[in-house]
């Protein structure tokens, strides 16, 4: 200002500059607490070495542009076999039916013993062909006596009739027929040989005077009408000895 003097100031002690330095020193210490430390060159590139590369995904292929080549198609695997039905017995349904019965007159689907699995059914047919016949003759002998046709001076019943023959002419009639039997078969009498000739049908015996050509409803009648003597001569002889020896039999 004009009019002032100019004062000089006096300089600071000396004292006063050290804590100043003091001071300064006190405030960049406590500075660099708060810096994270850097590591040296060849520090980082330890450690850039030891790091797992990362990697890249591959680059997708280039997309061709000719069409692919067709892609065979596998073969379809074949069906499950199925398995066959089981045939069942028409006469008696709870059983499995017999193997052998097919395309025989006559033929019922009876067979619970499976007899035509295990013997000729051929042969089987023969001898039922045979007792069928017989038990007709049977029936028609046993009843005629028994309804008063006799000859003269036999008064016996049929069952007395029997018992009356005796042992030995049965045994001489069942002896013929066991000779015509095997004159009929020229000797061949079991299932193994009876039917060596395969065009030879069952019962047919070669007798047929009146030339006569069964149709299979005549072969079937024969069959029924067999069966059925067959169960009736079983049961006139048992209704006989059982003490009813005259017609009906009851």
């Amino acid at each position: 200002r004009p009019g002032h003097k100019l004062v000089p100031q006096n300089p600071p002690p000396p004292h006063a500059a050290m804590m100043r330095a003091v001071v300064t020193l006190a405030l960049v210490a406590s500075a660099s607490a708060f810096m994270v430390p850097r590591a040296p060159v060849g520090a980082r590139s330890v450690l850039r070495s030891t790091e797992a590369p990362v990697e890249t995904p591959p680059a997708p292929a280039a997309e061709t542009t000719e069409a692919a080549a067709p892609v065979a198609e596998a073969p379809a695997p074949a069906p499950a076999p199925v398995a066959p039905a089981i045939a069942m017995s028409e006469a008696v349904p709870f059983l499995t039916a017999a193997k052998n019965l097919d395309g025989y007159v006559g033929s019922a689907g009876f067979d619970p013993l499976y007899l035509s699995e295990t013997f000729d059914i051929k042969w089987m047919r023969e001898a039922e062909l045979k007792h069928g016949r017989v038990a007709m003759l049977a029936v028609v002998g046993f009843i005629v006596p028994d309804i008063g046709i006799r000859l003269p001076d036999h008064a016996f019943s049929s069952l007395e009739a029997v018992k009356a023959t005796g042992a030995q002419p049965l045994l001489q009639i069942i002896l013929f027929g066991g000779f015509l039997e095997f004159i009929l078969n020229s000797g061949k009498m079991t299932q193994a040989t009876m039917f060596e000739d395969s065009s030879r049908v069952p019962g047919a015996l070669g007798f047929n005077p009146a030339g006569i050509k069964p149709t299979p409803e005549d072969e079937l009648k024969e069959i029924k009408n067999g069966r059925l003597a067959m169960l009736a001569i079983s049961g006139i002889l048992t209704q006989a000895a059982l003490g009813h020896p005259n017609f009906p039999y009851a």
